[in-house]
């Protein structure tokens, strides 16, 4: 599978593009429209991968839909942040219009060529984060970065430990490509992470 890497918008969030077979998938867009369908070359995007519904991550989903006729993607619990409840775009003076997504990631089977997306559940920093895992490729959204993790409140801090502490127990050699900075890799997460380590969440 083949992976471009395109960063967006005021937050420098990173959109992926996922292709393999001549088929493609689009991950947390949010902006750069033009650019991401200059990326896709010759690939038809089946999907369109949210892994929450952060304004960030989700603004040019629906050109993007428009325009390519892929569909969106995203949990049931982060549904209505598309539809304009809470994706904090107000925060940065930043309006998304509204659209409604055409799947929920936990009942949706995501596959392009010969690859299949699996949706794991890390919910933390919203409600209905999903990371989304192929072969030796986790997308993992906001949820897991190099070196650190997503930012949560506080009533989210047992759910976001219960989250990363599931992803630490994947094999060392999965690539993670993070909403945000640089490409990692489970194995360099478990040397250096220390959210990896149960101890260090004694604050709870």
């Amino acid at each position: 599978m083949l992976i471009k890497q395109i960063v967006t918008n005021i937050m420098g969030e990173n959109a992926y593009i996922c292709t393999d077979g001549g088929e493609a998938i689009i991950c947390d867009p949010g902006g750069a429209a033009d650019e991401i369908i200059g990326a896709l070359e010759n690939a038809v995007p089946k999907y369109i991968l949210l892994t929450h519904g952060h304004f960030d991550h989700i603004m040019a989903a629906k050109e993007l839909r428009d325009r390519l006729g892929a569909k969106i993607v995203i949990s049931h619990e982060d549904a209505q942040m598309t539809e304009g409840d809470g994706n904090c775009g107000e925060d940065y003076g930043v309006f998304v219009a509204p659209f409604t997504a055409d799947l929920f990631a936990e009942e949706a089977e995501i596959k392009i060529g010969g690859s299949t997306f699996e949706v794991i559940k890390t919910p933390g920093h919203t409600k209905g984060s999903v990371c989304y895992l192929s072969g030796d490729v986790l997308l993992s959204g906001d949820t897991l970065f190099e070196g650190t993790i997503g930012k949560f409140d506080g009533k989210n801090a047992e759910l976001m430990k219960k989250s990363v502490m599931s992803l630490a127990q994947l094999p060392d050699n999965i690539r993670v490509f993070p909403g945000h900075g640089d490409a990692t890799d489970i194995g360099t997460e478990k040397r250096q992470n220390p959210y990896f380590e149960e101890r260090n969440w004694n604050f709870i």
